[in-house]
């Protein structure tokens, strides 16, 4: 597993952006190259998302559960599939830091797992591809989560 993190600011307040990342409905659209979404509950999501590292094109079948923190500061989002004889673990840790009344910063850390032929592409294409890919899910969510109404 190789551990991804990164920061960003988005522009709603705390409750908001809480609201945004324990909302499977928010947070499914925000993956990066999804051809198909169907959210079961509240918490649940799955989803079908094309992938393409060097000569290797498909499709992967993702399940994601998304576990709010009580503290109401953070949430995990875990994701698992795979397809194309490959398999994909995602373990997400997202906390969230009031930097002012209408602004919250989102730290993130990602561990991501990939196995099967989609592992033996090489480290470094695979790692690039898995930062690119995960960097754009946690900015997708920040641009969605800024244009979204307040629930």
């Amino acid at each position: 597993m190789r551990t991804y993190e990164g920061t960003v600011t988005v522009e709603a307040p705390a409750a908001h952006a809480f609201s945004f990342i324990t909302s499977a409905e928010a947070v499914g659209p925000c993956l990066p190259d999804v051809l198909a979404l169907e959210v079961q509950d509240p918490t649940h999501f799955t989803a079908k998302v094309r992938v393409g590292l060097g000569p290797v094109r498909g499709a992967l079948d993702l399940a994601a559960v998304i576990v709010p923190e009580d503290s109401g500061q953070g949430a995990r989002l875990e994701v698992r599939g795979g397809g194309m004889g490959s398999g994909l673990d995602i373990k997400s840790q997202l906390t969230l830091t009031p930097v002012s009344p209408s602004a919250t910063e989102l730290r993130w850390t990602a561990e991501v797992g990939i196995s099967g032929p989609l592992a033996t592409l090489g480290a470094r294409l695979i790692d690039g591809q898995a930062a690119k890919v995960t960097a754009q899910l946690f900015q997708n969510i920040r641009e969605n989560m800024a244009a979204a109404p307040a629930r």
